[in-house]
């Protein structure tokens, strides 16, 4: 009898359904682990044909035109030509590198690229969120109203989120360990900003692996002087050509109600977006995630430093970043499972509901207005 079972499973081998077997249990297993994340993950895929429908209807002739706008075209252009334009510097090159390499599996659509790498890192930010925080904590960042938006438009963002997100990952169970650092420092290669996170990881054990980020500070700021004459060119051209500044949280407000682009009388047919809307909407997002830094607190003092830096920064800054506020502050990433600690679950339909209305009021703001 042995030994007619071991010349089945010889022939079966040999036709290789052993192997098919195997895989088809390992992805019942899979299925039976993670079967919350993928249903996630088809609802939110269910959200993006609507972004396309909505470009369709305001310009049926050419779709790219509303989906790639305001910061898109100056990665684009960063991928086609370099740093071809002074106000270029502020944008980091990791993404239009991205961009310039996956085009080439698309016949050197530079477009087509940069659509498809936002929309991939934000399945992986996904995916890598929910193997470090859970379900409760990633359906909240899957459906916030400027990730679902940000996750479809060609904007650096999802990168950004996705190198933060795996960075906390890898710190997950562990110490401040070399990958982590790695990963924290393309991070800040897709967003120069995140750097201002930096002094939360003196709060880990293990400090050493700290000179990562800090050797790629010491490159930009090379690179920097090579390409502008100055060291500090990239804060230079940040206040130059973006307006940026730091202030106090009333600054921001007065900055808000008087400043160069909220008084340009940006209007979605017809309405005119005055600014007490646009004070009103950043103070909605900000009170979201203050709320968050509370459970953070008694949670973890490195998640809630890392998040606080990244809010603090926010609350105290003028120019286009002020503007762009409910965008900037998603990679206080943490947040989003402080705020899943204090959120019944009753509470996620109506959430994601929400958040799926917010986004395309965003999308069709950003397309024939002002979002950023």
């Amino acid at each position: 009898m042995i030994t007619k079972f071991l010349n089945y499973l010889s022939i079966l081998k040999k036709l290789g359904l052993v192997q098919q077997l195997s895989i088809k249990d390992r992805l019942k297993k899979f299925y039976k682990r993670d079967k919350d994340l993928l249903k996630l993950l088809v609802v939110y895929t269910l959200f993006k044909p609507i972004f396309i429908i909505i470009a369709y209807l305001i310009n049926p002739e050419n779709i790219y035109s509303v989906i790639v706008k305001w910061d898109s075209l100056h990665f684009l252009r960063i991928a086609t030509v370099g740093y071809a334009n002074s106000e270029d510097y502020a944008f980091s090159y990791l993404y239009p590198f991205l961009i310039k390499v996956f085009s080439y599996l698309f016949y050197g659509n530079y477009v087509f690229s940069s659509i498809f790498i936002s929309n991939l890192f934000g399945y992986l930010t996904i995916i890598v969120f929910y193997k470090t925080y859970g379900y409760k904590a990633t359906f909240l960042l899957a459906f916030f109203p400027t990730f679902l938006l940000y996750s479809f438009v060609p904007y650096s963002d999802t990168v950004t989120l996705f190198f933060i997100a795996l960075t906390l990952y890898l710190l997950k169970g562990r110490e401040n360990n070399i990958k982590a650092m790695i990963s924290y420092s393309l991070s800040i290669l897709s967003s120069y900003t995140t750097a201002i996170t930096l002094p939360a990881f003196f709060l880990k054990k293990y400090r050493r692996f700290i000179v990562i980020p800090l050797i790629l500070g010491e490159i930009l700021f090379m690179f920097f002087k090579a390409s502008t004459g100055d060291f500090l060119g990239l804060f230079y051209i940040e206040h130059e050509y973006w307006g940026t500044d730091f202030t106090t949280p009333w600054g921001q407000i007065k900055w808000l109600l008087n400043g160069s682009f909220t008084s340009q009388n940006w209007s979605v047919f017809g309405y005119v977006l005055k600014p007490i809307y646009w004070i009103t909407r950043n103070l909605a997002f900000e009170a979201f995630f203050l709320a968050s830094l509370y459970p953070l607190f008694r949670r973890d003092k490195f998640e809630f430093s890392f998040s606080l830096l990244i809010i603090i920064q926010l609350l105290l800054i003028i120019g286009v970043p002020a503007i762009s506020i409910p965008r900037l502050i998603l990679k206080s990433l943490p947040s989003f499972y402080g705020i899943s600690i204090m959120l019944d679950k009753k509470f996620y339909v109506p959430y994601a509901t929400l958040g799926l209305i917010l986004s395309v009021l965003f999308f069709i703001q950003q397309s024939v207005a002002f979002f950023a």
